[in-house]
């Protein structure tokens, strides 16, 4: 059972907001053997894997696409996707991937999902590796697919959000500048099932990459039939969409939500636990209503309202687990007044982490840097600058500190109020008010809310610079390495630049050593702590509700399940 942090007159309102919900919670148990309903946080934005930012669109991505190779879904480590097989060589920098149906593939073999617990496999047996992947509409999935996916990841004209992961390969940011040809980017295909790169430097967490959502094959056939026909985004459509993982796309409406199918032209079909999967967008206290009315399964780790969770505590079906994921608020350093590196600093110092985290009251871990907790990195405790001559840890929060530095720093043209931007949500208002809060008592600042839906959030602050102050900012790491996690702030970052800072992570990125690599990582997470383009303030868990029946989904660190891996023991639902 778990425990959470308990919260006294908050509490006891909460819990008597969830128990008029359960009271009135009391419609049909519509739940259907085979069928599984899933929460999102919110709206998918598009279902294109070369434009999706990273939202709620990823999961249903996910759930539509094999990876190339496929992340163990509690350890991470690297298993067979698409590919079966691997070589590393030139001294880390050419990886070569043989794809299912190889005659003879080389290398290093990837372990299978028979490696997996039985919550997983239900000890069942997997496709062999020899047997060639399709599309759900049955062509052969191939190298070449392979080659025209990642050429589309970096076209200029597709304008992919995600293009910079790319960079270590060799031509990638040529080619998304529109320097070069795509023909020039260093990956080939050398037969049918053989697909290979070539990278910039040695890049140690480039096998992880390649099992993200930002890494998906896409159907060449498909989407260049669509652009002949004269609208190229027709390919995710309903009836249209062509996909290589467990399911297909059966519907898909806004504000109604997605539904997808088991695909049968999946090598591994006959291993996928559920016939359908539901996904809708939920949030606040409508999470819960749902699933109490039996209108839900399982939701992503972020539905749930977190000031609901002290009041589901002795809920079996309350889940709380680490993620590799960090909550800070985003500044925009190219606008004042907070282009001044001073104010930046009395703004951190001036933020209790350790009291939102308590706030909040599910297991996050109040934050100083941008790295959560990983093994092998150190993480930093503090940070000194001179500051008129005296060392100051700028990590610390010190309330005196930096009053007396916004004082002496801020300009009396400064535009105030300062606005601070977040996502039109429960969570986020309270937040943002418990900053509001912190910076009015221990700075004497005044503040302004500027809330804003997630389309219009991520288009106007996540990806744009016309905007001042400081913005709300979720991070959740697409695979356990420190360089995901510091490469958002490399060129083109939208609101803050320095390239000796791109300069140093490239390098450290690059180090073959493991150990040694960690530590220059961190280095990097210290210069960019230095700069403070952000306000750390948490590192998050997943928190959800799970019906007891449901199995396979276990969320990872990195909060996406396998939904191949979903199962539900319908005698425990029929009963």
């Amino acid at each position: 059972m778990i425990r959470l942090a308990p919260s006294s007159r908050r509490g006891l309102l909460v819990r008597a907001a969830v128990g008029a919900i359960f009271a009135t919670a009391c419609g049909r148990d519509r739940r259907q053997p085979g069928r599984l309903i899933y929460l999102l946080r919110g709206e998918p934005w598009t279902l294109d894997p070369a434009l999706s930012p990273g939202g709620a669109e990823s999961w249903i991505i996910s759930a539509l696409s094999e990876p190339l190779i496929q992340p163990h879904p509690q350890t991470m480590a690297p298993m067979a996707g698409l590919a079966t097989h691997y070589k590393i060589e030139r001294d880390g920098t050419r990886y070569t991937f043989y794809l299912r149906g190889h005659p003879a593939p080389e290398g290093i073999q990837l372990a299978g999902p028979d490696s997996q617990p039985v919550e997983f496999t239900r000890g069942l047996a997997f496709a062999p590796h020899d047997l060639p992947a399709r599309w759900s509409d049955g062509v052969p999935i191939t190298a070449h697919d392979m080659v025209y996916s990642w050429h589309r990841y970096l076209a200029p004209d597709i304008g992919c959000p995600n293009a910079y992961v790319f960079y270590s390969i060799t031509g990638a940011e040529a080619v998304n500048q529109g320097r070069i040809s795509p023909e020039e980017l260093g990956v080939r295909a050398l037969d049918t099932f053989t697909f290979q790169l070539d990278l910039t430097a040695p890049a140690p967490h480039f096998l992880m990459l390649c099992y993200t959502t930002m890494t998906l094959p896409m159907p060449r056939h498909a989407i260049e039939a669509a652009r002949k026909n004269g609208r190229e985004a027709a390919w995710t459509e309903p009836g249209r969409t062509v996909t290589s993982g467990p399911f297909t796309l059966r519907e898909s409406r806004p504000r109604e939500g997605t539904i997808v199918a088991r695909n049968p032209l999946y090598f591994d079909s006959a291993f996928v636990g559920v016939d359908e999967i539901q996904f809708f967008a939920a949030d606040g206290a409508t999470v819960v209503n749902l699933f109490r009315s039996g209108l839900a399964d399982s939701m992503d780790g972020r539905v749930l309202p977190l000031q609901l969770a002290p009041a589901l505590e002795n809920t079996a079906e309350l889940h709380v687990s680490p993620a590799c994921a960090c909550h800070n608020w985003r500044i925009n350093t190219t606008r004042a007044p907070l282009d001044n590196l001073l104010l930046r600093y009395a703004l951190n110092m001036a933020t209790d982490k350790m009291a939102t985290a308590r706030f909040l009251g599910a297991r996050q871990q109040s934050a100083l840097g941008r790295v959560p907790p990983l093994d092998g990195y150190r993480s930093l405790q503090r940070l000194e600058v001179e500051i008129n001559g005296s060392p100051c840890d700028v990590l610390a929060y010190n309330p005196r500190a930096a009053r007396q530095l916004w004082a002496a720093a801020a300009s009396t043209e400064a535009v105030l109020p300062l606005p601070v931007h977040h996502f039109a949500r429960v969570d986020s208002h309270h937040l943002a008010a418990i900053l509001q809060k912190q910076w009015q008592e221990n700075l004497g600042l005044e503040t302004r809310l500027v809330p804003q839906e997630t389309a219009a959030y991520i288009q106007t602050i996540l990806t744009g610079n016309d905007w001042a102050g400081v913005a709300e900012d979720s991070y959740f790491a697409n695979y356990p390495d420190a360089y995901d996690l510091l490469s958002l702030y490399i060129a083109p970052y939208p609101n803050w630049t320095n390239p000796e800072f791109d300069r140093k992570l490239a390098a450290a990125s690059s180090t073959p050593d493991p150990v040694a690599r960690m530590k220059e990582l961190s280095k990097c997470e210290a210069a960019l702590l230095a700069a403070m383009p952000f306000v750390p303030l948490y590192f998050d868990t997943w928190v959800y509700l799970e019906r007891s029946e449901v199995h396979g989904l276990s969320l990872s660190p990195i909060g996406i399940p396998a939904f191949k891996y979903a199962w539900i023991d319908t005698n425990r639902r029929a009963s």
